[in-house]
């Protein structure tokens, strides 16, 4: 027999599923929170390393210190999100059968949970930068939040849509590691699409996550324009990936037998 929630009303429910979702993604205690702005603190740092070690000098006429790190919190954040939506929906499956919540519901909680810390981290990340390194605060605060906001809906749509196809068969979760590795590489971490030839620039314009850090870029530093940045491309390509989870949604089981691993 289903049992529902004690808490009336489909708001307080869908609060008390944030809340949850929060104590999950920050299990540890006090210091949990701190590991989801060490991790990309950590990426920063090791860049930089190379960075010095190469004796590398970042093509805009900033420290490294922020160059790098407006190229690394876009994937950061990219990644943790997918991830997180990915694993709500096996960590939270035995609520749906407690309360009238749906899938949309999980991930819709687990994508609210990570707009928070993605704002979270860009804070301390930038904040930290500007106390310890005296780096520059954003030029163009609007452009940094429009440039974080889409990186969140890009997210958040292709979380979506992979976490239902994971649903249906751990092929498509195993996916996650396939897709995420070339990103790192193809997505501006430690170049700007300056820099890229004609050729290597029309190819790299299809990947959305790329606009999403050359937006950044060009929120945070005064005078820089990206020839490639285009807000609605990301944007529609996370909407696009949503429209397409709520069609698998909508249909109810799919049927993929013929899946390798389904």
């Amino acid at each position: 027999m289903q049992r529902s929630f004690p808490i009336p009303g489909q708001a307080a429910r869908f609060s008390a599923l944030i809340a949850r979702e929060r104590r999950t993604r920050f299990t540890g205690g006090l210091l949990a929170p701190f590991w989801s702005v060490a991790v990309p603190m950590v990426w920063i740092g090791l860049v930089v390393g190379l960075f010095i070690i190469m004796d590398r000098r970042p093509p805009i006429a900033v420290g490294v210190e922020v160059f790098v790190a407006t190229g690394i919190l876009p994937y950061a954040m990219f990644r943790q999100t997918i991830g997180s939506m990915v694993r709500s929906l096996v960590a939270h499956r035995h609520m749906k059968l407690l309360a009238p919540l749906g899938d949309r519901d999980i991930l819709t909680a687990a994508a609210l949970v990570e707009a928070a810390n993605l704002v979270l981290v860009a804070l301390v990340v930038f904040g930290g930068l500007a106390m310890i390194v005296g780096a520059p605060l954003p030029g163009d605060l609007w452009g940094v939040y429009t440039a974080l906001a889409v990186t969140w809906l890009l997210a958040a749509g292709v979380g979506s849509l992979l976490a239902l196809l994971n649903g249906v068969s751990e092929s498509f979760g195993r996916m996650l590691a396939v897709l995420l590795r070339p990103l790192f590489w193809i997505s501006g971490l430690f170049y700007t699409a300056t820099e890229l030839s004609g050729p290597a620039r029309d190819l790299l314009w299809w990947n959305p996550l790329f606009h999403a850090t050359e937006l950044l870029r060009e929120g945070y530093f005064h005078g820089y324009r990206s020839p490639i940045a285009e807000l609605w491309y990301p944007a529609a390509f996370g909407i696009v990936c949503l429209l397409a989870a709520l069609c698998l949604q909508a249909r109810g089981p799919l049927n993929l037998s013929w899946w390798p691993g389904a």
